[in-house]
C-alpha cells in the first residue's frame, strides 16, 4: 500500500515538531499519547522541592498557575494570569522548567503541552504535590509576601 500525504504546517518550531512527532506516531501504529501528565508515582516532595529551587521567578510563577488550574490549564488562561495577554509564553518563560528537569535527571516534566487542546495538562495528584513546594519556594524567595 502506498500513501501520499501533503501537509503544510506553520508555527513555532516546538509546535510543528510536536505535531510532526504525533503524526509519525499515528502513521507508525504507535498508541496515541494519553494527553496526561507525568508519572504520578515518580514524584515525591523532595523531587518537587528540588525542581522548584531550580526555576527562575517567571517559570516558578507559570508552574504555580499551571498547578492551580490542573488538570487542564489553557494557554490563554496561563497567559492572562501572567499578565501576558496577546503575547505568547515564550521559551524564555517556560524553558527553565525543561532545563531544570534535564539538569536534575528527571525522566519527564510534571506537565505536558497539548497543542491540540492548547493547554498544559498535569495530573491533579502531581499538582497537589507541587503546590506546597511552589508556595514554600515563593516564601523563601520573598519572606515578606
Amino acid at each position: 500500500m502506498e500513501i501520499k500525504v501533503a501537509i503544510e504546517l506553520t508555527g513555532e518550531p516546538a509546535e510543528v515538531g510536536v505535531t510532526l512527532a504525533e503524526l509519525a506516531a499515528v502513521l507508525s501504529g504507535e498508541p496515541p499519547a494519553s494527553g496526561e501528565g507525568a508519572d504520578v508515582g515518580w514524584w515525591t516532595d523532595d523531587r518537587a522541592a528540588a525542581l522548584v529551587r531550580e526555576l527562575t521567578d517567571p517559570s516558578l510563577r507559570a508552574l504555580q498557575i499551571i498547578t492551580d488550574l490542573a488538570p487542564r490549564a489553557s494557554f490563554a488562561e496561563v497567559q492572562r494570569r501572567m499578565s501576558q495577554v496577546g503575547l505568547r509564553l515564550t521559551p524564555g518563560r517556560l524553558s527553565p522548567i525543561g532545563f531544570a528537569v534535564r539538569r536534575l535527571g528527571y525522566p519527564e516534566p510534571p506537565f505536558v503541552r497539548d497543542y491540540y487542546q492548547r493547554a498544559y495538562m498535569m495530573e491533579e495528584a502531581i499538582a497537589r504535590l507541587l503546590e506546597p513546594a511552589v508556595a514554600d519556594e515563593l516564601r523563601r524567595r520573598d519572606p515578606a509576601a
